[in-house]
């Protein structure tokens, strides 16, 4: 019992070595900001652009749209990155209304890999697995020339089109 603690409380710690949450990054109640940049990839001008922008989606659609860099998910001691973006939404984020309703990019750098994590009955319906497919094709082309800056400004493009026919219950094709 003690062991599991132990393993608990440096889980915990090494959570917050990893996700580490200035001031700005940080809303009023402790949660993750919009985007979250630990692994340095962006300047801060860079970081507080997209903040304005991902915070702007996810007020006019009623869903979060996250994005979070990490040096390496596996700091987390979860074994994919799936289960990691999973439990850095569930701890940090909460998306917005009664289930949740969001969608986390994680990205880690050690590894270049990265998760699309959709949140709530209004995050699966827009963000179902082939839409998410087609936010890949987004911001791919920029990543594979390590433009993280406009990767992500076109994710957010991507993610604002399929809000728009999802709020309105439509098919986002």
């Amino acid at each position: 019992m003690k062991r599991k603690i132990a393993l608990s409380l440096l889980l915990i710690l090494l959570i917050c070595l990893v996700l580490p949450v200035t001031a700005s990054a940080a809303s009023a109640n402790g949660n993750l900001g919009y985007v979250t940049d630990s692994a340095g990839i962006l300047t801060e001008e860079q970081r507080q652009e997209l903040e304005d922008i991902a915070a702007g989606i996810s007020e006019k659609y009623q869903c979060g749209v996250y994005i979070v860099t990490t040096p390496d998910y596996t700091e987390f001691g979860r074994g994919t990155i799936s289960l990691c973006a999973e439990e850095i939404y569930d701890r940090y984020l909460h998306g917005f209304g009664e289930t949740g309703d969001g969608i986390l990019f994680l990205v880690s750098m050690a590894d270049r890999d990265f998760d699309l994590d959709a949140h709530g009955s209004f995050g699966n319906y827009a963000f179902d697995y082939q839409q998410r497919d087609r936010l890949v094709n987004s911001f791919g082309p920029f990543f594979r020339n390590d433009d993280w800056y406009n990767g992500f400004k076109a994710y957010l493009v991507a993610v604002e089109q399929r809000l728009m026919p999802a709020v309105a219950g439509y098919p986002t094709y």
